[in-house]
């Protein structure tokens, strides 16, 4: 029998998540989002198609899959992380997540969804809307730990498209460390749509780095170089702080190529 000092005992305590593993759980509600905004029910569809997911951890093969949507210079530092494949037969979701910075805060994901019938282009807008509406009310499944500070679009030409790219900074909610997040959506390959998703400590951005990762972007089949910004514009009722990137010669109209 067991004595009352076995009842007594204080139960072992959690273990705290890593700076890490929080930039991976911002990361990985990205899938919640593309399955919601293309057919409205994402934990309903995880029921239904989860013999159709499949998930590697294996970093060639991360890589590997990474190359099939786009080609970019990953980051020095950074690792691959995972990839997930999603395929139940209506669409496709492929996504790819890398990890790196100081004390592996800083994040990179890359995804793409196919969807037979839809429009990329309408897609692509809502996705970008939703985005923005969700960070600028802090909160939402997608946005919830990121509370905008300021945010300002640049407009980056990708594979002859404009494309718009938020340049936000922030703070995780109940975390005063300050956090840089940039977000841009595009049309892949095969006229499907590209995500793409940086989250980087304060500390750790450089703005001129960022706009040359974007600026390595190309489509797979294509020639086509990825151009510096066209133009910028801070975001609605929060304008853009003292950034010293704020006036970069790269970042102006007669420097694009």
């Amino acid at each position: 029998m067991a004595t009352h000092d076995d009842f007594s005992q204080e139960p072992a305590p959690t273990a705290k998540k890593s700076s890490g593993s929080k930039v991976l759980l911002i990361l990985g509600t990205i899938a919640g989002l593309f399955l919601v905004l293309c057919c409205g029910g994402a934990g309903f569809l995880y029921y239904k198609f989860k013999d159709t997911i499949s998930v590697t951890t294996n970093a060639a093969e991360v890589k590997k899959q990474t190359s099939e949507i786009v080609t970019i210079d990953i980051p020095e530092g950074y690792t691959p992380i995972s990839a997930v494949r999603f395929s139940p037969g209506i669409f496709t979701m492929k996504m790819m997540m890398y990890q790196g910075g100081t004390n592996n805060q800083g994040g990179l994901v890359l995804m793409e969804m196919n969807q037979a019938g839809s429009d990329p282009k309408q897609m692509r807008d809502q996705m970008l809307q939703q985005m923005r509406s969700q960070q600028a009310q802090g909160g939402g499944s997608f946005n919830s730990q990121i509370v905008a500070q300021s945010t300002e679009t640049k407009v980056f030409k990708i594979n002859g498209e404009n494309v718009e790219f938020d340049f936000v900074k922030g703070t995780r909610a109940g975390d005063s460390t300050v956090m840089r997040q940039v977000v841009g959506t595009f049309s892949g390959k095969g006229g499907g749509t590209i995500l793409f998703m940086l989250i980087v400590q304060d500390s750790d951005y450089d703005e001129e780095a960022v706009s040359k990762l974007i600026k390595s972007i190309r489509i797979p089949g294509s020639t086509v170089a990825t151009e510096a910004p066209t133009e910028s514009a801070a975001g609605e009722g929060m304008p853009e702080k003292d950034e010293e990137g704020e006036g970069d010669t790269e970042a102006t109209p007669e420097k694009s190529e």
